[in-house]
């Protein structure tokens, strides 16, 4: 009868050890998760960017045609509006993390940068070029700013995440310590 719980005692203990190690790999995935995503959104607005850039240089060229590009920029605008709710979901998931990460309160720069790109599309329309070129240049500085602050978080995250490797390769190292001496003490 003590064997048996004895047996429910380690069965008991095992199962915790288990559901905790679970609890940690969950959260590591639900981690890994997020800074796959991040790093998705960083080369969706390096792609803005590029794209940004590209109708500029078309805008600047005397024979473009305004109602053409105005569609583009217009394309360029729906892909930010698609980029933001990608950043909400990104805080929504870091928000579900146990460990959460700094995430940069990028609103401001967001809605500022569908602002210009608005307006940019307005001024083609009107046939405006020089008031749309301006929306442009602010749009790609604002894309840019938004694009620094996005990889900042990435290498901020990266040491972190080294850290806690170096804090748990230490806590494994005591624990082996700690068990070896153990061992001793049941050999003697």
């Amino acid at each position: 009868k003590e064997k048996l719980k004895e047996l429910l005692e380690k069965l008991k203990n095992a199962n915790s050890d288990l559901e905790k190690e679970l609890s940690r790999d969950l959260e590591l995935l639900k981690q890994l998760e997020l800074e796959q995503k991040t790093e998705e959104i960083v080369d969706e607005i390096k792609n803005l960017i590029k794209r940004q850039k590209e109708l500029k240089k078309e805008s600047e060229k005397n024979g473009s045609e305004n109602s053409e590009l105005a569609k583009i920029q217009e394309k360029l605008k729906d892909d930010m509006e698609k980029l933001k709710d990608e950043l909400a979901k990104l805080r929504q998931k870091n928000n579900e993390l146990e460990n959460k990460n700094t995430i940069p309160d990028t609103k401001n720069i967001e809605n500022s940068i569908n602002e210009h790109m608005k307006e940019s599309f307005d001024e083609l329309n009107k046939n405006n070029k020089q008031n749309s070129l301006n929306s442009q240049e602010e749009a790609i500085k604002n894309l840019e700013e938004l694009e620094k602050s996005m990889e900042q978080m990435i290498s901020k995250s990266d040491q972190n995440y080294q850290i806690e490797n170096i804090e748990t390769l230490r806590q494994i190292l005591e624990n082996l310590i700690i068990l070896s001496f153990s061992q001793e003490n049941i050999i003697q």
